[in-house]
C-alpha cells in the first residue's frame, strides 16, 4: 500500500510539471511576466498581449520563452532582455531579444563539434514545430540574440490534437529522464 501510495505521489508530480501552474493562475500573459520577475540576475521587460489559445500552446510557449531566457542567464553575459507575445487571427508570436555577447548563430545551432550540445535551441525549435510553427534564432557576436517563434493559429483538428498529445508525451519521458540521459 505504501509503495502504490509513493508511485502515485511521484505519477501527480509529474503530471503537474507538465503544466506550469502560473498558466493556470495567470493565463500566458501574465505568466511571462511572472517569469520574466523571477529572473533576478538581468531586467526583464515584457510586452505581452493576452492571447487566447488552446492548452498545448500556451505550454509549448510559455517553456520556450522559459529555456530562452535560462540560455540568457547561462550563456548571454546580458544586461537586460524582453519577452515579446503577440497574436493575430492568424499566428501567436514570441520573441525573446537579448543585449548580450550574442553567438555565431550560422556556427552553432546544431554544432557538436565543439562538445557542447545545443539541447536548448533543439528543444525549442521541437516545440514550435510540434505546434506547425517555426523558431528562429538570430545572433552575431557582440550584439545579442533574439529567439522567435511563430506559431500559426488553426482550428482544432484531430492532427493538432495528436501533436499535442505527442508533445506532452514526449516532455513527461523527458521529465523521468535521469539528467545525464538529456
Amino acid at each position: 500500500r505504501e509503495l502504490t501510495d509513493l508511485t502515485l505521489q511521484e505519477a501527480h508530480a509529474a503530471i503537474a510539471g507538465l503544466r506550469p501552474p502560473v498558466l493556470d493562475d495567470l493565463g500566458l500573459a501574465d505568466g511571462l511576466a511572472s517569469l520574466a520577475r523571477s529572473i533576478a540576475q538581468l531586467e526583464v521587460r515584457v510586452a505581452t498581449v493576452e492571447c487566447r489559445l488552446p492548452e498545448h500552446m500556451e505550454i509549448a510557449l510559455y517553456r520556450i520563452a522559459q529555456e530562452a531566457l535560462q540560455n540568457v542567464v547561462k550563456h548571454a553575459q546580458a544586461d537586460s532582455a524582453e519577452v515579446e507575445l503577440r497574436c493575430d487571427e492568424s499566428r501567436v508570436l514570441l520573441r525573446v531579444t537579448d543585449d548580450g555577447r550574442g553567438f555565431d548563430a550560422a556556427a552553432r545551432p546544431d554544432d557538436t563539434a565543439s562538445g557542447e550540445t545545443s539541447y536548448g535551441l533543439r528543444s525549442m525549435a521541437e516545440r514550435a514545430e510540434l505546434m506547425g510553427g517555426r523558431l528562429t534564432v538570430t545572433s552575431r557576436p557582440g550584439l545579442g540574440t533574439t529567439v522567435t517563434a511563430t506559431v500559426p493559429l488553426v482550428p482544432l483538428t484531430s492532427r493538432t490534437v495528436l501533436r499535442a498529445f505527442s508533445a506532452y508525451c514526449w516532455e513527461f519521458y523527458r521529465c523521468q529522464r535521469p539528467n545525464s540521459q538529456r
